[in-house]
C-alpha cells in the first residue's frame, strides 16, 4: 500500500492577500466615514474587540445601557457567566502575518487612518 504524505495548507496567494486588503479597507474606511458624519455623531457607540475580550461584563452593561435595554436578572446572569468563561480562556489558534503575506508595518501603514482615530 502507498501513502500519500499529509497535505500540508497551502499559503494564501499575494491574490489572496490584496482581496483581503481592498475589503479590510473599504469596510474600515466606511467605519471612519460614519464615525466622522455629524449626522451621526451621539448615535453610534463603538465597541472593540478589545473591550469584549478584555472587560466583557462592563462592555456588555454599557451597550444595554446605551441601548436602553432592560437588565434583566437572567440577562445579567448570561453576562455575567460569559465574563468568567472568558477570563480563563487561551485561545489555541496560532496565526502568523507572514502566512497571509502582510507584514506589520503593511497594516499600520495601511490602516493608519483607522489605528490613529480609535
Amino acid at each position: 500500500m502507498i501513502r500519500r504524505p499529509p497535505r500540508s495548507t497551502p499559503k494564501p496567494s499575494s491574490a489572496a492577500s490584496d482581496v483581503y486588503k481592498r475589503q479590510s479597507l473599504f469596510y474600515y474606511k466606511h467605519l471612519d466615514a460614519l464615525f466622522s458624519n455629524e449626522k451621526f455623531k451621539g448615535k453610534l457607540q463603538l465597541v472593540t474587540y478589545s473591550e469584549l475580550k478584555n472587560d466583557f461584563k462592563c462592555t456588555m452593561l454599557r451597550i444595554m445601557d446605551y441601548c436602553e435595554l432592560e437588565k434583566h436578572p437572567n440577562i445579567l446572569h448570561a453576562i455575567e457567566m460569559q465574563d468568567n468563561k472568558q477570563s480563563s480562556f487561551k485561545t489555541e489558534h496560532k496565526y502568523f502575518l507572514e502566512d497571509f503575506s502582510l507584514s506589520k508595518k503593511q497594516i499600520l501603514q495601511d490602516f493608519d487612518f483607522i489605528y490613529s482615530r480609535f
